[in-house]
């Protein structure tokens, strides 16, 4: 296979065909690339950098948006994540982690208001996370279930 592409029948038939893979197989390599080191707890500036060069070549990717914004948002560029996350929960209004990450940057930047209407969106779709239920506790607000 083409360095980059993922695995599985379709890329592979692809080859077989002589046909180019389309960008997008390449993309989905990436990103689950980025989520890895996500997963491992690699916020560095080079995983920041990466997560960023691929949603510019993948803007319309959101797994690859939320991952931008949630590095953006844990290396303290929050306005850059309110976009980015932002447009997530706008394309994906039931990405409970979107709506969680918003609402942690919405905090950070000052706009209280906005950040418990974001948890308690998250409670709705998530009501067993005992972590957003004590964040909007400690902000004194309550669940709207």
């Amino acid at each position: 296979l083409q360095p980059g592409l993922p695995e599985g029948p379709a890329p592979a038939l692809l080859q077989q065909m002589g046909r180019p893979a389309p960008p997008i197989l390449k993309g989905l390599a990436q990103m689950r690339l980025l989520d890895a080191m996500v997963a491992k707890r690699d916020y560095s500036d080079a995983t920041l950098n990466f997560a960023l060069r691929l949603d510019e070549q993948f803007p319309e990717m959101a797994k690859i948006r939320f991952l931008a914004g949630s590095l953006l948002l844990v290396r303290g560029r929050t306005q850059e994540a309110v976009a980015r996350l932002e447009w997530v929960v706008a394309h994906e209004p039931r990405h409970a982690p979107a709506l969680v990450n918003l609402g942690n940057a919405y905090l950070a930047v000052g706009r209280q208001a906005d950040a418990v209407r974001q948890f308690q969106a998250a409670l709705e779709i998530d009501p067993q996370n005992a972590a957003v239920r004590e964040r909007l506790k400690a902000l004194g607000a309550q669940d709207r279930r």
